[in-house]
């Protein structure tokens, strides 16, 4: 539970990033948007982030409290924590 974020093909094949997907603290959990371009990741250092399957971190959502879980909404416009 180093913070970091790994991908993998279905077959167990490991999917090259082109940047380390990384948060400060462990990485409570993990979603995909529903076109599956998007990563969001929930974690103990009271950050959502959101990376693209390059590995580029799109957007870092601050937050006050403890984050456990990460949802998105089916248009993938409205996350939840």
């Amino acid at each position: 539970m180093n913070g970091t974020i790994k991908l993998w093909k279905p077959d167990g094949e490991a999917i090259p990033l082109t940047n380390v997907l990384r948060h400060n603290m462990s990485i409570l959990d993990i979603n995909f948007t529903p076109d599956g371009q998007t990563l969001a990741s929930a974690s103990f250092d009271r950050t959502i982030k959101l990376w693209n399957l390059a590995g580029n971190l799109l957007q870092t959502i601050p937050e006050t409290n403890y984050l456990y879980s990460v949802s998105l909404s089916p248009d993938s416009q409205t996350l939840s924590r």
